[in-house]
């Protein structure tokens, strides 16, 4: 996974292992896609590709899509 949802197979595998993990709490701002709309068509289509490749292995390693009740099940499971 290069440019979507490894940070979503790290948090899953930091639970699954036992770790706790923290956040400070604090609201951030985030400009959506702003490395799409600077991108060329030619860089857009590379990076959609790989994004789409990356939500393919996280499907294939979870069974579920990266976001949602599917993935918030994910980090519910507790390591034995």
């Amino acid at each position: 996974m290069v440019y979507y949802a490894q940070d979503l197979d790290y948090h899953v595998r930091a639970v699954r292992g036992g770790l706790q993990l923290w956040n400070s709490g604090l609201p951030f701002y985030h400009d959506r896609s702003s490395t799409l709309r600077q991108a060329s068509v030619e860089e857009r289509a590379q990076i959609e590709a790989q994004a789409n490749a990356d939500r393919a292995v996280f499907k294939g390693l979870y069974g579920c899509d990266a976001g949602g009740p599917d993935y918030a099940k994910l980090l519910e499971e507790v390591p034995k």
